[in-house]
């Protein structure tokens, strides 16, 4: 499907990309879509890739967001460089760093030519690569770049583990980024908005920084799980009990830095709607044929999510002007019918495998426009979404696919 002959395509981006976003955005209004790690094409413009974030900002994308992660530190009390990348290694955009980006400085990295990974029919890493024209860019310079050439741009800077408080440091020095920018922080490694300051001011902030820095809270509740319930036996408890707690554990992580004070401009629920299939009561749940959930694994993610569902609740109540946002996360490489994500840490592809249902709801454009109103969607398939929020709105005609053919990597292109 296609937008409907006549339309205006600019028009509707501008709409749903709104140039200034963050500098006052509240919620209510149009639905609000930003490019996923700009605007992938393999394998010239793969994820966080100067050309992914040029293509999205030339296609009047006003929102993108670009994952960040700190190189070596060279001094104490002083913030890192940092990288724009998604994995915690360097091994799938570089032939020769195979460590943590963490281990290198801004000079072993800076230049360095991205490179993409052939993949074999069973989806794994082979031995051979192609060199893109694309380099490694550090955030500082990638920033600079593009808020220059592109007037109206909002970058959101996705901090991975504990790197919001060395981020949020280094941002405050940058008055001409932050305030076009948020930075995402997440529980796995933050317990607490009184510890997101003692991490910031660890680094060595300009002064003013608390409401300078605008951040998006994003409770995983995976992350709140290691956080507050590491060593928890939840055995001999009710499954209403377990989810009161998790519940609990998981409002307070979201809004305890709105109540010391710090510049929380939104949060970011990832919902993907198979929680409303999870039986408080009883800790079961139905998938979407109506048949009972038993893998154990799959079971938890409907857990999961009917905890940031009943989040969403609450926050609609208690903060009504906070934006909230959600993703659509497609797939990032597909063999055949398989279908992986990147793996967190190296990168290799991981299959979607026994979370099929989770993954898939997270990848499907429009699934939650009619059941509850997020003010912003962070997606992988911009324009997929576009049209689909256009026929939405239009009463048109719709086709809900998990399909994201923009961000299949061809191994074709890679294979002698």
């Amino acid at each position: 499907m296609a937008l409907p002959e006549g339309t205006d395509e600019d028009a509707l981006v501008n709409t749903h990309s709104r140039p200034y976003l963050l500098r006052n955005h509240k919620a209510g209004g149009p639905v609000q879509l930003g490019g996923h790690r700009g605007l992938i094409q393999f394998p010239e413009a793969g994820d966080n890739t100067m050309a992914s974030f040029h293509r999205a900002a030339k296609r009047k994308i006003m929102l993108i967001e670009m994952d960040i992660l700190a190189l070596k530190a060279l001094h104490q009390n002083t913030p890192p460089d940092f990288v724009a990348n998604h994995d915690r290694k360097a091994t799938r955009v570089l032939a020769d760093l195979v460590g943590r980006w963490s281990e290198y400085t801004a000079s072993q990295v800076e230049g360095q030519p991205i490179v993409v990974p052939q993949i074999d029919k069973n989806g794994s890493f082979t031995d051979k690569f192609y060199v893109t024209k694309e380099v490694i860019t550090l955030v500082w310079a990638a920033s600079k770049e593009l808020f220059d050439a592109y007037p109206g741009l909002s970058i959101i800077y996705d901090a991975k583990d504990g790197d919001a408080g060395p981020f949020g440091a280094g941002l405050s020095h940058h008055p001409e980024f932050f305030v076009d920018s948020v930075v995402t922080v997440y529980p796995y490694y933050i317990k607490s908005g009184q510890e997101l300051i003692q991490m910031v001011e660890a680094y060595g902030p300009a002064p003013g920084w608390r409401s300078n820095i605008k951040w998006w809270m994003v409770p995983q509740i995976e992350g709140i799980m290691r956080i507050a319930f590491a060593d928890f036996d939840f055995s001999a408890m009710t499954p209403k009990k377990k989810f009161e707690m998790v519940f609990e554990a998981t409002k307070e992580w979201t809004i305890s830095p709105i109540a010391i004070g710090l510049n929380v401009t939104g949060v970011t629920l990832p919902v993907a709607g198979i929680g409303d299939r999870y039986d408080i009561e009883t800790g079961t749940a139905i998938d979407a044929r109506g048949v009972p959930v038993v893998e154990t694994a799959l079971l938890e993610k409907y857990f999961e999510d009917r905890v940031t569902i009943e989040l969403f609740h609450f926050m609609r109540k208690e903060y009504p002007e906070l934006p909230l946002n959600n993703i659509v996360r497609a797939y990032d490489v597909a063999v055949g019918p398989k279908r992986f994500k990147w793996a967190p840490i190296d990168g290799n592809p991981s299959p979607w495998g026994k979370l099929y249902d989770f993954h898939e709801a997270l990848a499907t454009p429009g699934r939650l426009y009619g059941k509850y109103h997020f003010d912003l969607y962070i997606v992988d398939q911009f324009f997929r979404c576009l049209e689909d929020l256009f026929r939405y709105d239009n009463k048109l005609p719709r086709t809900l696919t998990s399909d994201n053919p923009t961000a299949d990597l061809n191994i074709e292109v890679l294979e002698d």
